[in-house]
């Protein structure tokens, strides 16, 4: 008899065990795959994983475990989008890779109205509402390569240096601080020579006038750029502070058409991101307009009158700048390279744009892009 409960009592345990599992059913990635709008009065977690400023929709292919967010930045008026990978748990979790070695994880429920509340482990929660599709004006437009990329084995290209241009060659500036043209027909690059000899600190390329190269310290604040001539004779010095909009400097573009220098930068007393507009060619230099455009731009350049610059928003981005309103008027998303690398340089030549990228590898790689 005591063998017999014991059998019993086994039996009852495994179909407890097999009920439990039963009871907790695979991951419906049918009914959780499409668009879905952020529901903001009635979401309570941060959402800012994603990269986008303020989410407005997440889109899920659960098949192919795929989430691309979707969300704008208010200060300037720009959509971002930014796609993670996503597994998916039996125990009714989502988690996104939000990163190479970073993933944050969230339980979810299916509504029947429609809805979908993601919860993190602090009991905050997301509303989702499902629509029929993420609408044009929240999606990002693409640009594409003209060509294969061409890559030079530089060691990597100078910190916060941009790709710059003289009006007949593209040049770059490696991380040991030589400057280096190369023939935009050909892709020959030719030998590189010191950009600054008499001061060296003063190599962080961010705009050509000429045959001449505003550069910057990376140091300190920051907020004075030189005008140099290759090999480092100083011909121009601008110091922010002294015109009285002191920032630091992130990226910068000369127009021969204005003759004006502008310049992108971070305010650190105002805690907001700054244009200035600057007549360089006077004497002394005079600050024309000063723009607040809270966005942090990488690199900068112009293309029939207008600015353009280099951002990460989500993924990496081209947008065209509207100093007088502080918004964007136009942006276009770049295509995603491998795991490792960024986007550091902007410029145009021959009224056709131009992007430099940096591999793990230290190697610098210039692309074309189709007309925008």
């Amino acid at each position: 008899m005591k063998t017999r409960g014991i059998m019993v009592t086994a039996l009852v345990v495994a179909l407890a065990v097999a009920l439990f599992g039963c009871s907790q059913p695979a991951p419906d990635y049918t009914r959780m795959t499409g668009a879905w709008q952020y529901v903001e009065e009635a979401s309570n977690i941060d959402l800012s994983i994603f990269g986008v400023g303020d989410l407005e929709y997440l889109e899920i292919d659960g098949g192919a475990g795929v989430v691309t967010a979707y969300g704008r930045d208010p200060d300037v008026d720009l959509a971002g989008c930014s796609k993670k990978l996503a597994t998916f748990g039996d125990n009714r979790t989502i988690t996104f890779w939000v990163g190479s070695c970073s993933t944050k994880t969230f339980s979810y429920e299916l509504r029947d109205d429609g809805e979908l509340a993601l919860r993190d482990a602090g009991g905050h929660q997301a509303i989702l509402r499902y629509v029929d599709e993420v609408p044009a004006g929240s999606r990002c437009k693409p640009v594409e390569f003209a060509s294969e990329g061409h890559a030079y084995g530089l060691g990597g290209a100078n910190g916060n240096t941009n790709l710059l241009s003289d009006g007949s060659d593209l040049w770059v500036v490696d991380s040991g601080g030589a400057a280096y043209p190369i023939d935009p027909d050909t892709w020959v690059m030719s030998m590189g020579t010191t950009l600054n000899n008499a001061n060296p600190a003063f190599n962080h390329a961010k705009t050509m006038q000429g045959a001449s190269y505003w550069v910057t310290c990376n140091c300190g604040g920051n907020d004075t750029i030189k005008r140099i001539s290759l090999g480092g004779t100083e011909l121009d010095n601008v110091d922010t502070a002294s015109l009285g909009s002191s920032i630091g400097i992130n990226a910068g573009v000369y127009s021969p058409a204005s003759g004006h220098l502008w310049l992108s930068g971070y305010d650190y007393a105002a805690e907001l991101n700054r244009l200035l507009e600057i007549d360089s060619d006077a004497n002394p230099n005079a600050l024309v307009r000063n723009y607040v455009f809270n966005l942090s731009l990488r690199a900068m350049s112009e293309k029939d009158g207008h600015l353009w610059g280099l951002v990460r928003f989500g993924e990496y981005m081209l947008v065209r700048l509207n100093p007088q309103a502080g918004v964007v008027d136009d942006a276009y998303q770049l295509p995603v390279l491998e795991e490792g690398a960024r986007y550091s340089g902007l410029t145009v030549l021959g009224g056709e744009m131009y992007v430099m990228a940096e591999r793990n590898d230290g190697w610098v790689v210039i692309y074309k892009l189709n007309p925008l």
